[in-house]
Order: structure tokens, then C-alpha cells, then sequence
């Protein structure tokens, strides 16, 4: 992020980390998949999960991964996750990740071969 935020009123950074997509969540009712990782640095996971619960949709499913962080990673540190030079090597490697999606996807038809 450059080091600073910059002015509050302008910053790209800020409003990305403001962001809440809770509102815009509660406004449509397409099938959605929230997948949160326990170890996140970057949000309040327990705050977000229980908000996102909240919404009560039917069309929802929020999951919440034990050992994974923002990334879906099981295998940075904290300092880790927050370097940017270690963005480039992010890529999900939690299994529990990847069947949570499986199963959404084929239980909502997704996955479905034609």
C-alpha cells in the first residue's frame, strides 16, 4: 500500500478497506458463497461471518476456514501475509477451501458437465 493512505478523502486504499458488501449483499438474492479464513489479518473474520449470517438469505452460504487466511493460504505467518513482496507468491492452497467451493458449486448446479 506505499507505505501511508494518503488523504482520507481520496484514497484509493481507504475505500477499498472501508468497503462493506454487506449492503449490496442484502439487496440481491442470487446464489453466493462467502468464504472466510480464520487466520485473516486483514478483517474482523468473527464480526463479518456473524453479520453476514445475519442477512438471513436463503441463497447464501457462508464458510468459515479454520487454518486459512485471507489468501486461502495455510502457510505464511502474519508478517508474512502483510509483505507485499509476498503478494506475487499468494495462491489458495487449503484443501477445505477447495471442497467448501466444490460443493457449492455442484450443489448449485454449477458444476455440472454438458
Amino acid at each position: 500500500m506505499s507505505g501511508a493512505l494518503g488523504d482520507p478523502k481520496t484514497s484509493r486504499w481507504l475505500k477499498e478497506i472501508s468497503y462493506d458488501p454487506l449492503d449490496a449483499l442484502s439487496k440481491v438474492d442470487v446464489p453466493t458463497l462467502l468464504v472466510f479464513g480464520e487466520k485473516d489479518v486483514w478483517i474482523p473474520v468473527r464480526t463479518s461471518v456473524e453479520r453476514a449470517r445475519a442477512l438471513d438469505r436463503k441463497t447464501l452460504q457462508v464458510v468459515s476456514i479454520e487454518d486459512a487466511d485471507h489468501a486461502m493460504m495455510e502457510s505464511l505467518t502474519p508478517q508474512q501475509q502483510i509483505d507485499p513482496a509476498m503478494s506475487k507468491q499468494f495462491r489458495p492452497e487449503s484443501a477445505e477451501y477447495f471442497v467448501a467451493l466444490g460443493s457449492w458449486l455442484t450443489a448449485g448446479g454449477f458444476g455440472r458437465m454438458h
